[in-house]
């Protein structure tokens, strides 16, 4: 039986643990059915659909040529549709499950010179979430199936307002761009080899967060890759993270260890406080990892949103990225970002522009700089 089948076969056999649960609580009450957007409750049981698409339109300056791309799906935060159910167990618990897919054609991590339509094809790699838990809020939450390892998003603390097109990830914009040494050949890699943000990812796990303890939730897991062909790996990683709002200030913070089989360690993270009355923020983070060699890198934004319009927040933020050894033993890259992003609250739509600078250094070879300039939407529903 292959990864992927035992995947879905044991979700859906710990699923059906509490499903009498359900069937017994539907069969004793007259069956009721609402609506609110796209949720619907029948029975004990809420039914949410949901997704996103966020598309624009990329260029991309190598040094040498520039490039541009339409449409293109920004990685930043990729399109995605989903079901979410909720189902009350009593007793406090609860039961939810989690079906998500990702849907990126053409993808900022994907397009370059060499290839401007990327992969439109969907595989199994394309399955975001598929997953049971059960939690209370005495008790925690416990989750199993291919989903979130306990660092996803370890190194996203952010109160810019500006996510959707600039973070820690920095690469996002124009990660499948080619970097040219200085004759012009291709001999770099893409530009998503040298810059890592050191985050989470989401395996087949099972993971468990705890309850809420005054702002503190601690999260562990363990999981394998069964979606990706060659990886025998075992992934285990544990997770704090703190959050709370002291007066005018909200603070966020974050701080994760992962390590493998293969002897990788990650110690990587994240903190960020916002001044509410000012709509001024401030973000951090930064990682380590050791593998064949250590690499390091640290990020700042520094972000400032306001209510200028009826539609919605506008917000602004400016970046900067500085990695060693991440594309290789004595390399270094750099890059600096601007962002802007006008909310539009009543069509759940938010309209973005952002320009990044890549500049990559290396004791072995000179690499030309690129610039990247992209614009676009994001309509969730």
């Amino acid at each position: 039986m292959t990864k992927t089948k035992i995947l879905l076969a044991t979700t859906a056999s710990v699923a059906t643990l509490a499903l009498p649960a359900f069937a017994e609580e539907l069969a004793a009450e007259e069956l009721t059915i609402e609506s609110t957007d796209l949720s619907t409750v029948v029975g004990g049981t809420t039914f949410k659909f949901y997704g996103q698409i966020n598309q624009g339109i990329l260029s991309y300056d190598d040094g040498l040529q520039s490039n541009t791309y339409f449409p293109v799906d920004n990685d930043n935060s990729g399109s995605r549709i989903g079901l979410e159910t909720e189902t009350n167990l009593g007793s406090g618990w609860t039961m939810g499950t989690r079906l998500e897919f990702g849907i990126t054609p053409s993808s900022t991590s994907d397009v370059n010179i060499q290839d401007e339509h990327g992969d439109w094809s969907f595989d199994k790699t394309d399955i975001r979430h598929l997953e049971v838990s059960f939690g209370s809020d005495a008790y925690g939450t416990f989750s199993f199936g291919q989903g979130s390892m306990a660092t996803d998003g370890i190194t996203g603390a952010d109160f810019s307002g500006t996510g959707v097109i600039a973070g820690a990830a920095v690469s996002d914009m124009a990660g499948g761009q080619l970097v040219r040494d200085t004759l012009g050949g291709f001999t770099g890699g893409k530009v998503s080899d040298h810059f890592d943000n050191m985050d989470g990812s989401r395996r087949f796990r099972a993971r468990y967060d705890s309850a809420n303890y005054n702002g503190f939730v601690f999260s562990g897991s363990y999981g394998q890759e069964v979606l990706s062909d060659g990886d025998s790996n075992d992934y285990y990683d544990v997770a704090a993270r703190y959050s709370k709002d002291f007066g005018a200030y909200a603070f966020d913070a974050g701080l994760g260890y992962a390590w493998n089989g293969d002897d990788e360690e990650v110690l990587s993270g994240s903190a960020a406080v916002l001044h509410k009355d000012t709509g001024l923020s401030l973000a951090v983070a930064a990682g380590r990892t050791s593998a064949d060699h250590s690499s390091t890198y640290g990020y700042v934004k520094a972000g400032y949103q306001q209510d200028w319009f009826k539609a919605g927040t506008t917000a602004f933020s400016l970046d900067y990225y500085e990695g060693s050894d991440v594309f290789e033993q004595g390399a270094g890259s750099r890059s600096v970002g601007l962002a802007v992003v006008q909310n539009f609250d009543k069509q759940n739509l938010e309209v973005y522009g952002g320009i990044r600078e890549y500049k990559f250094d290396n004791a072995s070879a000179d690499y030309k700089d690129g610039t990247a300039i992209m614009g676009g939407l994001r309509w969730k529903f």
